[in-house]
């Protein structure tokens, strides 16, 4: 196949940014051109360029969900970013076009639709976001992270593949549990569970923990808890921490881990946000997890994800206005005393891997 030049879009979460650089990469490492393009001074801007993915931005903001003097502005400012990705598709001529939703996406794809350029949507959520919704219609093709979206967009069945979402490959492999162990000073033979909210953290899951912790660890002697608090409640968490966890040193609590893939194949259980990315993440390495969706996510989207894997029994799922330490501890406890639902967890969360997810969009995207 010829090198064919691929725009690329996709912006304003991580479940958005992730699956568009790592498509953009693969393509590049298959021959072909990228060129990436997005809001200035973004997430996403910094790690294209620190993947070597061509960068180019246009000014769009998002829009309120109800009427307001904003979206006058807004749509204003959408008109200009629609005519800047018309003048970057003159420039450019791209072959394709590949978007991964969120409204830093949609100037791009009205831009793609009106210039005549074939372009593949994916949807990385259990609940379909309203950019990827407008754009279904002209899509060449949509593929899907999660399976249950495609009831949401029922007259498009013959242009949806289900691929999953593409992460980092490491998730999933066969790794040395000991020698991971080592690396964090923590016994490879004990339960293991972590809880993350994710690089930014999540003050309802650390508050929680800071209560449960203590009793898990007294009464399951052979239980070891990691702790990722997010960089900016770090100093918050340690100021909260009791003598008795600090000095416990089956308690181990970092503001980040860099290698979540080694992490993951060291525990047995998560406690979670449910964000498209953690939960193909988890999917992948066949980590149960109790999830506590972050109630503010666009569409409750993180409540889908999270409702899909329990519905799949694949994982449970508690509201973030019903968390307590009491609820928590009783779900924890009843997978750790009943090894039987816990495995049969993993074993569902398997069944659901797409671990091809990378390659089948690349090839979808460039078939189509």
């Amino acid at each position: 196949m010829k090198s064919l030049k691929v725009l690329v879009a996709g912006g304003g979460t991580g479940g958005h940014i992730y699956p568009a650089l790592a498509i953009a990469k693969g393509l590049l490492t298959a021959g072909h051109k990228v060129l990436y393009v997005s809001r200035k001074d973004s997430m996403e801007e910094e790690l294209a360029k620190a993947k070597n993915i061509d960068f180019v931005n246009v000014d769009v903001r998002s829009f309120d969900r109800k009427l307001s003097f904003k979206n006058f502005t807004n749509t204003i400012i959408f008109i200009k970013a629609y005519d800047a990705c018309l003048k970057i598709i003159d420039t450019y001529k791209p072959d394709k076009v590949f978007a991964t939703g969120g409204y830093t996406t949609a100037p791009v794809l009205f831009a793609s639709f009106n210039k005549k350029i074939p372009y593949v949507i994916h949807e990385p959520d259990s609940h379909m976001g309203l950019a990827n919704r407008l754009f279904s219609y002209a899509a060449s093709g949509i593929t899907l992270g999660i399976e249950v979206c495609k009831y949401q967009i029922p007259n498009y069945q013959k242009k949806i593949y289900l691929t999953g979402n593409p992460i980092d490959a490491k998730f999933g492999q066969i790794l040395d549990k000991n020698k991971i162990a080592g690396e964090y000073k923590l016994n490879p033979d004990f339960k293991t569970i972590i809880v993350t909210g994710g690089s930014q953290g999540a003050s309802a899951l650390n508050n929680v923990t800071l209560d449960v912790a203590p009793r898990l660890l007294l009464n399951y002697p052979n239980l070891q808890i990691v702790h990722q608090t997010g960089k900016k409640n770090y100093a918050e968490v340690l100021a909260k921490l009791s003598n008795e966890l600090k000095s416990n040193p089956r308690y181990l609590v970092q503001p980040y881990f860099d290698d979540m893939a080694s992490l993951y194949a060291l525990c047995d259980l998560a406690i979670c946000r449910s964000g498209a990315m953690t939960i193909s993440e988890l999917i992948a390495s066949g980590l149960p997890a109790i999830f506590i969706p972050y109630p503010y996510a666009a569409q409750n989207h993180q409540y889908y994800n999270a409702e899909f894997l329990e519905n799949s029994k694949a994982g449970l799922l508690i509201n973030q206005s019903e968390l307590t330490s009491e609820k928590l501890y009783a779900e924890i406890a009843d997978l750790f005393d009943n090894i039987y639902k816990l495995a049969s967890f993993k074993a569902n969360l398997k069944k659901l891997a797409k671990p091809n997810s990378t390659s089948e969009i690349i090839n979808i995207l460039l078939t189509l």
